[in-house]
Formats: C-alpha cells, structure tokens, sequence
C-alpha cells in the first residue's frame, strides 16, 4: 500500500513540475505577443501622425480641452 503511495506522490510531483513548465512557457509567450502587438499599435500611430499631423494636433488640443472641462 504505501509503495502505490510513494508512486502516486511522484507522479503528482512530476505532474506538478510540467504544469508549472507549462505556464511559464505560456506566460512568455503571452508576453511576447503582447509585446508585438504593443509595437504594432506604436508604429501604427507614429504612422497615422505623420500622415495627418494637423489631425493629430486637433486632437490632441480637443483631449486637453476635454480634460480642462472636468478638471474645472
């Protein structure tokens, strides 16, 4: 009996180190993607202001007036 609990015990042991191998690799893979992503979304700005500086320069001034206005 205690020999298929020593077994039991070593494979809930092994068991428990791959799962925790596994969301490690699942958090640097999330990781990455979300760093990819965030720089995708990066050069798509820098793109979208670069094509359309004044819009870009409204927008920004109607943010700050939108801002002023709550803030009193």
């Amino acid at each position: 009996m205690n020999t298929s609990r020593a077994t039991a015990k070593k494979h809930a042991t092994s068991d428990r180190r791959d799962i925790k191998d596994n969301l490690g690799d699942l958090g640097d893979s999330i990781s990455n993607l979300a760093s990819d992503q965030y720089e995708r979304a990066q050069d798509a700005t820098v793109d979208a202001i670069r094509r359309n500086p004044f819009a870009a320069v409204a927008i920004g001034f109607g943010f700050g007036f939108l801002f002023g206005l709550i803030r009193g």
